[in-house]
Order: C-alpha cells, then structure tokens, then sequence
C-alpha cells in the first residue's frame, strides 16, 4: 500500500528521506482504515452509527407523538429496537476491538500512538511535494512573476506556499509549538493521543462492550454474568448517543491529521422520510393471510426439535443435523 502521492520521495522537502518513506506508508496503512477500506472504514462506519441512531430517534418520537401508530404495533416495535441496539452495540464492538488483524478505533489509535516517531513537522508539512520553508517559497513565486499579471495560487507542490502555512499551523495546534520554536524533527506529543484515549475510555463504548460479551456475541452462564453491573453496562439509548459521540470525536481528531474528517457527521437524507407513513402499514384484507403465513412460519421452526434425539443415535452417524 503506497498510497496515492503526487510527488516522490526524493522531491519532497524532507531532510530524513528515510524516516517520510515509512511515514508514507503508515500514512497510506492509516487512511485506509480511516476512509477507503471497503468493508470497514472507521468513518464509514460511525456515518451509519450516528445515522441509525437519529432514525431510532425520529421513529420512536412518532410513536410517541401519536398513539394510534402502527408503529407501537409490538411486532414492530421488537423488532425495531431489538435490531437498532444490536447493530449499534456490535458497530461500538467493532469499534473498540483491540485484537490483532482488524479494523478497528483502539487499533488506529494504538499504532499511532507505537509509531509517533513518525509523525514530525517535516513529513506532516512536506510528505507530498509542500515547502517545508513557506516564506522562502513566496518569495521565490512572486518574484517569478514579477509584472505577469493575476494568476491562481498552487494548492500542490512547492510553489503551494498558502497550504504549507495553514499546515504548519494546524501541526502548531497539535504539538502546541508558537512558530517561533518550529523544528523539523519535533514530534505530535504523546499527551494528544493520551488524552484520545482517556475520550474513549471516560465513554460508554467499554460497557457496551461488556454486556455485548455476555449477552450479544458470546452466550455467557450466570457465574460469568454475575461477575458484571449488569444494571450499569445494560444498553440505553443514552448510551449509545455518548459512545457516538465519543468515537466521532476522536475520529475527527485522528482524521484532521491525514485528511478532512467527516465534514458533516449525519448526511442529509435524500428522500421523503415520511413516504408512506400516513397510511396504515397492513389492511384488514391481509390479515387473514397474514395471520396464517404467521403460524406456518412458527410451525416450520417448531418442527426444528422433532426426533431430535431419534436422528442423533440412529445409524449411520453422521454430522448433520
């Protein structure tokens, strides 16, 4: 993964030529997992985190704003807010994974923290053709055009001396560094990604985690239950809300060192979100049908347990079920 730079190596305006190609290519590794894995980007995923959880929101205020909705129908009130805090506690799952191999927020968060040595001024500045030098830079374009006229300012390469400038200060923000004391080699301290990881930690995020444990992705007995507050770590929607917000934030930090962030946490929803919603969800006519499609569908799952025992010991034996 090398990652998609405009300029190489040896153009850049880095004195540790060696120390910006590894950089790169954490850079490129950290991106990935940030924005372009196409499975389990970071952002991606807290974009349909924080999603869901307005339309969770907005669906649960209809119900309460009328009390003839089909939306407390139970049926579909179970199944609404059984899936909405499943997918939401295995996304915050997802999110906190610290097992090697994945995808995951504490994963990012970790190897950057393991890789700091990296994060300098020079290669946060200059990793793709920028000025390290943005004054010299100014100096040295507008001297070229010297009575040319108008012309548009580059945004890449080392004539962009306005983005060196703005990417200067944004790293003197993050290093808390007055410009008077930039040096190349100075580093990210590790106090940000410190306090990253006390916003993850002062979340909801590890409770969620812990009831997911055991009652969500693993089936635990009630020796291992009790050995948990299960009042304290049960899922609300409060809960939830917080951990949103809490992994959103540190995303947004993490993305503001690469790339641009979310922009916009929600997307605006591009369709009429009340389509269909003023006329009722089943009428009388299928019922009847309904009704029995229903006991059919219990019947088929009830017929799972018959000879159960029968077909285990009779021979031959065999794996299936």
């Amino acid at each position: 993964m090398t990652g998609d730079f405009k300029f190489s190596v040896v153009d850049c305006d880095v004195e540790d030529k060696q120390t910006l190609q590894k950089y790169r290519e954490k850079r490129a590794a950290w991106l990935n997992w940030l924005e372009h894995d196409e499975s389990h980007a970071i952002l991606a995923l807290i974009h349909n985190m924080a999603w869901n959880d307005v339309v969770f929101r907005f669906l649960a205020r209809m119900a309460e704003k009328d009390t003839s909705s089909p939306l407390r129908n139970s049926l579909v009130a179970e199944a609404i807010i059984d899936g909405h805090f499943a997918t939401q506690v295995l996304a915050v799952r997802r999110l906190m994974d610290k097992s090697k191999g994945v995808i995951s927020l504490r994963r990012l968060l970790s190897d950057l923290k393991k890789h700091r040595g990296l994060l300098t001024r020079e290669n946060y500045v200059s990793h793709d053709g920028l000025p390290y030098d943005y004054e010299e830079a100014e100096r040295r374009v507008w001297k070229s055009r010297e009575g040319g006229g108008p012309f548009w300012g580059a945004m890449t390469g080392p004539d962009a001396y306005s983005k060196s400038k703005r990417t200067h200060e944004s790293f003197d923000q993050l290093a808390a560094v007055i410009p008077e004391r930039r040096t190349r080699t100075e580093q990210i301290p590790s106090a940000l990604f410190d306090r990253l990881s006390e916003w993850l930690d002062a979340s909801d995020a590890d409770q969620l985690v812990d009831w997911s444990h055991k009652f969500l992705a693993h089936g635990a007995d009630v020796h291992s239950r009790q050995r948990i507050d299960l009042a304290a770590v049960q899922p609300s929607l409060a809960k939830i809300t917080n951990a949103i917000r809490c992994l959103a934030r540190v995303s947004e930090v993490i993305a503001g060192l690469f790339s641009s962030g979310f922009g916009e946490l929600v997307p605006i929803a591009q369709f009429n979100k009340y389509e269909f919603l003023s006329s009722a969800v089943l009428s009388e006519s299928d019922c009847d049908a309904l009704e029995r499609y229903w006991d059919s569908l219990i019947d088929e799952r009830n017929a799972f347990l018959d000879d159960v025992s029968a077909v285990l010991i009779s021979p031959p034996l065999t794996l299936a079920c």
